[in-house]
């Protein structure tokens, strides 16, 4: 997943087709305008993103899963279009289960969570 799906794979995408200046946000600009390759390489990124998700939700079942990181925390719309794509990858009787929500504690989350952490030790 982190090879194809994270936001290090946008950028790396990002910089080979727009140039070493880019960033992810500008491939999803890019895309958003129409740009084919950009579309393609979004699309591509959905597809596998949606593969992932669908294949640990099969496994863990969960009631809920929360998406941070930088990519979907600027492309909020992102949610909504996985969501739509994961219900029609997973098993039909789990469909009516998937969750996919935004991270409320945005790119601070893994603070959070390392603090909790050490809070339990003590």
């Amino acid at each position: 997943m982190e090879e194809v799906c994270s936001g290090t794979a946008l950028l790396y995408e990002s910089k080979r087709l727009l140039g070493n200046e880019k960033t992810a946000k500008d491939l999803f600009i890019a895309a958003r305008n129409h740009h084919p390759e950009a579309e393609g390489i979004v699309e591509r990124w959905i597809t596998h993103f949606s593969a992932g998700l669908t294949s640990m939700i099969q496994v863990l079942d969960p009631e809920i899963f929360v998406l941070g990181g930088a990519v979907m925390l600027r492309n909020p719309w992102l949610i909504k279009l996985l969501t739509d794509r994961v219900e029609m990858l997973v098993y039909e009787s789990m469909r009516s289960n998937v969750k996919l929500k935004l991270a409320s504690l945005g790119e601070d989350a893994g603070l959070y969570g390392a603090a909790m952490l050490v809070k339990r030790r003590d």
